[in-house]
């Protein structure tokens, strides 16, 4: 547990706050129904739901904090046992409060991005890790995956920002080392990666997909950029695949931050495929690495 005013303390979105009490806080929400006495609630408005909708259903519970919109016109008088923060932005307010709340080490945390290749990717690499006795965890479309293990299913391919915390929480009480997370389009225009920050980040390519919500390609690969721009340390590490057309895109993001980046394919200048050959249960690679033939 901790104490509100210690999480607040490590939130930098502006905020106004009613009823303030110094409370122990247990966990952190967006769903009525897993609000227990001493938790905080974000109500959410989105598309289908609006959380203030379901305050009511915390009346009974005692020391509640709730994390509405400023411009939220729901009457609070009958809500006066309640700790009431406003933020112009709930969503990104509640993100840094899990994040503050489920905090979490690790030696290194890898997103990985892009149309196709994002699972096997992340698979892949939580394999190689495992096999030189690294204990890691990949995040994405097959779950939570520990020592070979699922731990967790999980419904959307990069979950959402306080349930992210909480798994990246029990991870590192679980004393796993690295993870790599399947960093969706959508989740990364959701910010369900708030607050977060990368060692490494990779790109395996883009085609057109997910333009149903995207609405065009333009902003697709806006939303793609995005996770090279807002979640990068200044010593963060890009792994990008050269071969893909808009390669050269994301490369400038990587050079206005100067940020290092490492390329593959037949097009690179750091691992080059010189020759691929599918054999029966595999394949034959011939590669250069730095211009040294392997």
């Amino acid at each position: 547990m901790k104490k509100l005013n210690s999480i607040l303390k490590k939130c930098n979105s502006k905020y106004s706050i009613n009823n303030f009490s110094n409370i122990e806080i247990k966990g952190v929400s967006t769903f009525s129904k897993k609000i227990q006495n001493n938790f905080i609630f974000g109500a959410i408005k989105g598309e289908n739901f609006n959380g203030e909708n379901f305050l009511k259903d915390l009346i009974n519970l005692k020391k509640i904090v709730i994390v509405i919109s400023d411009k939220s016109s729901i009457e609070l008088k009958r809500f006066s046992s309640f700790i009431i923060i406003k933020t112009s932005d709930v969503k990104e307010l509640v993100s840094e409060i899990s994040h503050a709340f489920y905090n979490y080490k690790l030696d290194e945390i890898v997103a990985v991005t892009g149309t196709n290749g994002k699972t096997s990717v992340a698979d892949y690499t939580r394999q190689l890790w495992q096999s030189i006795k690294i204990d890691a965890a990949s995040i994405g479309t097959l779950g939570v995956i520990f020592k070979d293990n699922q731990i967790f299913n999980l419904n959307l391919t990069t979950p959402e920002s306080i349930d992210l915390q909480k798994i990246l929480n029990y991870l590192s009480k679980k004393n796993c080392k690295k993870a790599i997370l399947e960093a969706s389009s959508i989740g990364i225009d959701q910010k369900r990666l708030f607050k977060m920050k990368f060692n490494k980040v990779v790109f395996t390519n883009l085609t057109n997909d997910h333009l149903d919500y995207h609405k065009n390609f333009k902003k697709y690969k806006e939303s793609k950029g995005d996770l090279f721009q807002d979640y990068v340390y200044k010593n963060t590490v890009a792994v990008i695949n050269a071969d893909d057309k808009y390669s050269e895109y994301f490369k400038n993001f990587f050079k206005s931050q100067k940020i290092k980046f490492l390329d593959f394919g037949k097009k690179a200048d750091f691992l080059k495929i010189l020759k691929i050959k599918k054999e029966t249960e595999s394949f034959f690679l011939e590669i250069k690495i730095n211009n040294k033939k392997l």
